[in-house]
C-alpha cells in the first residue's frame, strides 16, 4: 500500500489488516474486504514462474504485456486463461513466482464508523440478502458502506455488544487531515494479550472477550465523533502478533448467513473456542483455487489465541456445517483441517483444471516433488 499510494494509486481491496506479503497473501487466497471486490489476488494480471524446466511469464489469452517486454525478461510467454486462473492462487505448488504485474485504482479516502452496538437477528437476514445500505443505518451512517465487518463473541453473540467496523469511500483530496491507524479504528490484536487467561479460566471465556472488545476494538470513530479519514493503507493497521495466535476461518455463500451464524456460535462456545468470532464480506475471487468462490461470500475468522480447546471448537464448527449441509470453503493459510479428498470435493472440476495446469508446468513428478512439503502432498497439490 505505501509504495502504490506513494505514486497516487491504491490496491481496491486486501484483508482487513496490513503486514503480510502481497505474493504470500495472493498465493494462499487471503479474502478481501471490500464488499463489491474479491481476493487480493484478483490485482494480479500477469506473472513470471520459474521451474526446473524453464521461466514461464503467464498470462490470460488476450495478454497484457508485450512479446517484447516479456523476451527482454528471458521468459517464454504463456498466454492461455486456464493457466492464468491457476498460477493466480499457486499454493506454493507451481514452482516460483518471480514477478507479477500488480493492478491498481487511483488513491482514494475512506471514513470509518466503529462502535459498540447489540445486532438484532433480523438484522443478519439483511446481511445474508446483502442490504448492506440497511445494515448501516441502522448501525452507523445512512450510506451504502464500501466495507462491513462485525467482531462478535461467541458467548450470547445476541446479548453482548458486537463490534462493528464500517467504511465509507470518498474521492481523494489532499487537504484531509491526518489520523494515525489508531485513530481511525484500525488494529485487531488486543486479544492476543488475553490469551493465558483465556486458556486457564475458561468459565470467564466470555466476559474475557468482552473485556477486551470494549478495551481494545472500540476506539474507534462513532457516528457522533468528527469525521476523521485516511487513505485504504492507512485505515488498516500493520499486524504485530502480541502471542502465540489460532487462525482459522470458514468463506460461507452469503445466503447462508443467518441459518448458519447461530449454529456456528453455539458450537463454538460449547466446546471452548477463546476466540472472537469475525464476519466480513466479498465477491467471488478470481483464481481456481480461490476460497471466495461464491457469487457473494461471507468470510467468518476465528482468530486470537492459541490453545488447544479452540482447536477442538473449530473442528467442531467444521463437523457442524457439513452436518447441517451448508457449503463451505477454507483459508489455505490457517488451521484448516483439510485432506486431498476434502479438496477435491470442495473444488470440484476447478481443482481438476488446476491439476491439469501443474502438470503442464511441472509435468516430471521429480519437479513436482521439488515444491512439496508435507502439507502440500496431503492436500493433493503436490503430487
Amino acid at each position: 500500500s505505501d509504495k502504490l499510494e506513494a505514486q497516487g494509486r491504491s490496491l481496491w481491496t486486501s484483508g482487513a489488516g496490513n503486514g503480510q506479503t502481497f505474493a504470500g497473501a495472493a498465493a494462499t487466497g487471503t479474502h478481501g474486504s471490500m464488499i463489491a471486490r474479491g481476493g487480493i489476488q484478483d490485482h494480479i494480471r500477469a506473472l513470471q514462474i520459474v521451474t526446473p524446466s524453464g521461466i514461464r511469464w503467464i498470462e490470460p489469452d488476450t495478454g497484457v504485456m508485450s512479446d517484447a517486454f516479456i523476451a527482454a525478461t528471458g521468459s517464454t510467454a504463456l498466454r492461455d486463461d486456464n493457466m492464468f486462473a491457476a498460477a493466480q492462487l499457486p499454493v506454493g505448488s507451481l514452482g516460483i513466482v518471480t514477478a507479477l504485474v500488480v493492478d491498481s485504482v487511483p488513491k482514494f479516502l475512506v471514513r470509518p464508523i466503529q462502535n459498540l452496538r447489540k445486532v438484532d437477528r433480523a438484522a443478519l437476514d439483511w446481511l445474508a440478502a446483502g442490504d448492506f445500505r440497511r445494515f448501516s443505518a441502522a448501525y452507523a451512517l445512512d450510506q451504502d458502506p464500501d466495507f462491513v465487518q462485525m467482531i462478535v463473541n461467541p458467548y450470547k453473540p445476541f446479548k453482548r455488544p458486537a463490534m462493528l467496523r464500517f467504511l465509507y469511500r470518498e474521492p481523494w483530496r489532499d487537504d484531509y487531515p491526518r489520523a494515525t491507524p489508531g485513530q481511525l479504528g484500525a488494529g485487531y490484536d488486543a486479544l492476543s494479550l488475553l490469551g493465558r487467561l483465556l486458556n486457564d479460566y475458561p468459565w470467564a471465556r466470555g466476559p474475557l472477550l468482552q473485556f477486551a472488545m470494549k478495551q481494545g476494538y472500540a476506539s474507534g470513530p462513532d457516528i457522533d465523533a468528527p469525521p476523521v479519514y485516511g487513505s485504504w493503507g492507512e485505515g488498516l493497521d500493520t499486524h504485530r502478533p502480541l502471542a502465540d495466535l489460532f487462525n482459522a476461518s470458514v468463506t460461507i455463500d452469503r445466503a447462508d448467513l443467518a441459518r448458519a451464524f447461530e449454529r456456528i456460535c453455539a458450537v463454538y462456545a460449547r466446546h471452548g473456542g477463546s476466540t472472537v468470532v469475525t464476519i466480513r464480506f466479498m465477491e467471488r475471487a478470481q483464481g481456481l483455487l480461490a476460497p471466495a468462490r461464491f457469487t457473494h461470500n461471507a468470510v467468518i475468522d476465528f482468530d486470537g489465541p492459541r490453545s488447544q480447546r479452540t482447536a477442538d471448537a473449530y473442528a467442531r464448527v467444521v463437523e457442524c456445517l457439513d452436518a447441517e449441509g451448508i457449503t463451505f470453503t477454507r483459508h489455505w493459510a490457517k488451521s484448516c483441517r483439510l485432506d486431498a479428498a476434502r479438496v477435491a470435493a470442495d473444488y470440484g472440476e476447478d481443482f481438476r483444471r488446476w491439476r491439469t495446469a501443474r502438470d503442464r508446468l511441472l509435468p516430471d513428478p521429480a519437479h513436482r516433488a521439488l515444491f512439496g512439503s508435507e502439507v502440500l502432498d496431503g492436500l493433493g497439490l503436490t503430487c
